[in-house]
């Protein structure tokens, strides 16, 4: 057996501590490699690749005062303790389903844009991207496949805020797969409205927990916000209901606000109810006549400290009276789209 000199044991001692500090240095190095490279990241429809041309701290890769990302500013949404100045009043185009049969020219539309509206789901429960929730049915009104791959565009641009807007509970197609959760008639046939449509029970938990998943999905697809519309009971005396209609909404609002806020989901309503206000982070309302403007306004004034950041119009109105506050127009002129 060979024996190792003192003088031998400490060269290799030496050897070994110095080994241990290269490999550190190496572990290091490279974790600072990964930092550095995460911010040239870009997703698109092919999957994640490296792009090195985006400039970093500018906006749209140019030149001037940087532009923090509205997608990495967290927002703490929901009624009581909320951080005012996390929020900040909108501006931008919306997008229709009729907008979206020309995904080349929404693309156009969009860029240079600080922040857009999507129109995601029809009111008959028909996805207009390629949804992986169980259940569900493309739009036949458009090309899923073109969708996704403008979807993925606006998910790379980190200097645009994404908003996605899909029905709440007027959804003829869930309702049909699960007539437990739709609302009926006294018959037991499930109750339709004046578009052929079936309407969703907001008490219902399987309700809630898909309108969640909903949200999950599209927030995973890149959105910042999701707004529900149709967030109501209908006003009809033929739907049997035993419960308090107005209460059912209002805690189904709590319910998504509470779930998807623990998740970081910012969760929005479409309404002119002020009362839903205190569970959106936002409210988004549809007009075209600039005379409501004050009206509406004046509704939702006890509900938000800062009302320009929180009340939404999405109008093709020009009207002067709305540009006060958040508002979204189209990306598209008719002619366009």
């Amino acid at each position: 057996m060979r024996h190792f000199s003192y003088r031998s044991k400490q060269r290799l001692r030496v050897l070994l501590i110095a080994l241990a500090i290269a490999a550190a240095v190496l572990a290091v190095t490279a974790v600072c490699v990964v930092l550095y490279l995460e911010r040239y990241i870009v997703y698109t429809a092919d999957g994640a690749h490296l792009d090195f041309s985006i400039q970093q701290g500018t906006a749209d890769g140019g030149g001037g005062e940087a532009l923090p990302p509205l997608a990495d500013a967290p927002l703490t949404i929901g009624s009581g303790g909320e951080d005012q100045s996390a929020m900040d009043r909108l501006e931008g185009v919306y997008v229709t389903v009729e907008m979206l049969a020309d995904t080349a020219a929404v693309e156009t539309a969009v860029a240079g844009q600080p922040a857009v509206l999507v129109d995601l789901k029809s009111i008959y429960g028909n996805y207009y991207y390629s949804s992986a929730l169980s259940g569900a049915e493309t739009s036949s009104a458009v090309s899923p496949t073109a969708v996704d791959a403008l979807l993925a565009q606006l998910a790379a641009r980190r200097d645009l805020y994404r908003v996605a807007r899909v029905p709440a509970f007027r959804d003829s197609a869930f309702a049909l797969a699960n007539q437990s959760c739709g609302l009926a008639l006294s018959g037991g046939a499930l109750w339709m409205d004046e578009s052929s449509c079936y309407w969703l029970d907001p008490a219902d938990d399987q309700v809630i927990a898909h309108l969640a998943d909903v949200a999950r999905e599209l927030h995973s697809l890149g959105f910042d916000e999701v707004v529900f519309s149709d967030f109501s009971f209908p006003e009809s005396a033929n739907i049997v209901y035993d419960g308090d209609r107005s209460a059912a909404v209002l805690e189904a609002a709590s319910r998504l606000q509470a779930n998807l806020a623990e998740e970081g989901i910012t969760f929005s309503i479409e309404t002119e109810d002020p009362a839903l206000a205190a569970y959106a982070a936002r409210v988004y309302i549809s007009e075209e006549d600039g005379a409501r403007v004050q009206e509406l306004a004046d509704a939702f004034s006890a509900a938000y400290d800062v009302l320009e950041e929180r009340l939404v119009f999405v109008t093709a109105s020009r009207d002067t009276r709305f540009a006060q506050y958040g508002i979204f127009r189209p990306a598209l002129d008719d002619e366009e789209s």
